[in-house]
């Protein structure tokens, strides 16, 4: 489940506008259907996304894309009884902001119990080259 790319050195994380490159990063989660369920016997409010594509403006991240767009997917597989891989996928267009990126994933997870609770993955960095 690792991806190879994020064991690479920061600098070699690099991806190119001009190829028209596609980023995809992978996330152990939960099913995107714990969305509907409930924490502390409150109704969980839905998502506004699975993902996010952030921007490094300054010191803040900026979201720059979620799963509404058309150049991210976001992939959903069982894994045995009780895991979910989950594969984010980012397609680059020759417009793509250069600069510093990340995707984070956010969803609910469900014990063994029934019990919902949120949760939240960040990739390492990654650079938008020319």
């Amino acid at each position: 489940m690792i991806d190879p790319q994020w064991l690479r050195p920061d600098k070699e994380r690099t991806y190119s506008r001009s190829q028209r490159a596609r980023v995809d990063v992978s996330f152990w989660g939960g099913h995107p259907k714990n969305v509907f369920g409930t924490v502390n016997n409150r109704m969980v409010d839905a998502l506004p996304t699975f993902l996010e594509v952030q921007l490094l403006n300054g010191t803040e991240w900026q979201t720059v894309r979620t799963d509404a767009d058309w150049d991210t997917t976001f992939e959903w597989n069982r894994v045995g009884l009780a895991a979910s891989a989950l594969k984010v996928t980012w397609s680059l267009g020759a417009n793509a902001q250069l600069g510093t990126y990340r995707i984070t994933h956010r969803g609910f997870s469900l014990d063994a119990s029934g019990n919902i609770s949120p949760y939240q993955g960040i990739s390492p960095t990654f650079h938008v080259v020319p």
